[in-house]
């Protein structure tokens, strides 16, 4: 009796750690790790950082769960395609107003890129989501990334472990495949790319 509920014990450790997972390093913990990155490396002072969290962190959840819990969705990060696609919307229109204050406000090229990389993310992930459900938490950690490593280079192999990580998670939550993880990874990373020239 004992050893079949130390197995059970065993089973479940890994869907409670793929569901803390998706839930610390979804976009918005990716944000926190970027803020965090560019106010350790003094890119960023007190009143930045507060604004990006505002807009790249706090109004998004305050949203998403708002969303989730009208809609009854048992699990924010894996709705129904339709409450999907308007949780989706929502995080897209966070991220832009995010991308317009930060410019108006003339803060740190860093934070800019940061916030052109996570409104093209989302945007992109809910133009793609219309016809392939590609992985938003994956996009985000591409991009997390490619922002990271130009923050802070030294640490590049822990930044390389965040698409590896968030995608197991993903994976063992069967949210996802493997192309759509492979793909968001790429998308996000490609976008964080192709955006550094405007800002760097």
């Amino acid at each position: 009796m004992m050893d079949e509920l130390t197995g059970q014990g065993r089973r479940k450790a890994p869907e409670r750690w793929s569901r803390t997972l998706s839930h610390i390093l979804s976009p918005a913990g990716i944000a926190v790790l970027v803020l965090v990155c560019l106010t350790v490396t003094g890119k960023l002072g007190l009143a930045g950082m507060l604004t990006g969290a505002a807009f790249y962190v706090l109004v998004p959840a305050i949203v998403l769960l708002g969303m989730a819990r009208r809609s009854g969705s048992a699990d924010v990060y894996d709705p129904s395609p339709r409450i999907r696609q308007w949780m989706l919307l929502s995080g897209t229109i966070c991220y832009l107003l995010g991308y317009v204050v930060v410019v108006n406000f003339h803060l740190h090229p860093d934070l800019r890129w940061a916030g052109a990389t996570f409104a093209a993310g989302a945007t992109a992930v809910l133009v793609i989501d219309r016809v392939w459900k590609v992985s938003i938490h994956n996009t985000g950690a591409g991009g997390g990334l490619v922002l990271l490593a130009g923050f802070a280079p030294d640490l590049w192999p822990l930044w390389c472990m965040l698409p590896v990580v968030v995608g197991w998670a993903r994976w063992h939550q069967r949210a996802h495949d493997l192309g759509q993880l492979v793909g968001g990874s790429i998308l996000g990373a490609s976008l964080a790319w192709l955006l550094r020239g405007l800002f760097q």
